[in-house]
């Protein structure tokens, strides 16, 4: 989850439903094919709650001639702000799209590393199209425009607003209560705050300390704590007995939420085997639960 802004001269052009194939990991990420400076063969996961795209030290280490000299910045992620470069590289292309000059950060050693990714794709490339992504049947695409014959298929949409770093912020239900929550692909697993969990009802005392730490691009969270969820409501789609975790993680902040402010980080695993349509430009989701 990155969280530096940054932009770029991004040539759109209209392409068909799904013309890209997705690769999922087995931790659920979405991940596709990118294209860097005509060099093809790069994997990045697709991921709405970066606000820049980024590169793994595996990349920047192995094809140095790829980039450019950049700036120093601040990249925000799960677990704190760690301080880094950005590179700049001439052209990034994904499912016909190019984008020129493209800034993107160089990211520290983290778990990122783990996934095996070349890097990660944010909102410098996602924001302006709308982002279909079958997670069910291994395809997606990135398009100009929305099409009706596509989206008239799906429930009603759920309008959107944005956060600091420019990722969707949709409404949620969780056990009844109505929360604001943070679209993020780019996580493995749902994360609410404490303040988030005492709306609830839950305390410390009432909730396992989770064995595995909250991985991000800076790093991991230390004091996570993990709760099943008996339903969290999504426009029409409802999930139940939903494992959730809980941390104050410091990219809740970064969002531009409050400390005191209930939020949810909403992670790929509220959409396994869906489908889901971020219309950027009319702020709209659309998603559709998968088969069981």
């Amino acid at each position: 989850m990155i969280r530096i802004i940054l932009g770029s001269l991004a040539m759109a052009t209209a392409c068909p439903a799904l013309s890209a194939p997705l690769e999922l990991l087995d931790s659920g990420h979405p991940v596709t094919e990118v294209s860097l400076n005509d060099q093809n063969g790069f994997r990045f996961v697709i991921d709405t709650a970066a606000s820049a795209s980024a590169v793994t030290p595996d990349l920047v280490r192995k094809r140095p001639a790829i980039f450019g000299k950049g700036n120093v910045a601040q990249l925000a992620g799960a677990a704190g702000q760690v301080g880094i470069t950005t590179l700049r590289v001439s052209s990034l292309s994904v499912d016909g799209k190019q984008h020129s000059n493209l800034v993107v950060a160089a990211l520290p050693p983290s778990p990122v590393d783990k996934l095996g990714v070349d890097g990660i794709l944010g909102a410098d490339v996602l924001a302006g199209h709308v982002v279909d992504l079958d997670l069910a049947n291994g395809k997606w695409s990135l398009s100009a425009t929305l099409d009706p014959a596509v989206t008239g298929q799906f429930p009603s949409p759920i309008p959107f607003t944005f956060s600091q770093g420019r990722a969707p912020v949709v409404p949620v239900t969780l056990n009844g209560k109505e929360l604001r929550a943070i679209l993020d692909t780019g996580a493995k697993g749902t994360i609410m705050n404490w303040a988030a969990a005492r709306l609830l009802g839950l305390d410390k005392k009432d909730v396992l300390k989770d064995g595995a730490p909250v991985g991000g691009a800076t790093g991991s969270a230390a004091d996570v704590r993990s709760t099943t969820v008996p339903e969290l409501t999504l426009g029409s789609v409802t999930r139940t007995s939903m494992k959730v975790r809980i941390a104050d993680l410091p990219v809740f902040q970064a969002s531009g939420f409050k400390p005191d402010e209930p939020v949810v980080l909403l992670g790929i695993d509220a959409f396994a085997n869906g489908r889901l349509i971020v219309d950027y430009p009319g702020m709209r989701l659309f998603h559709q639960a998968g088969r069981s």
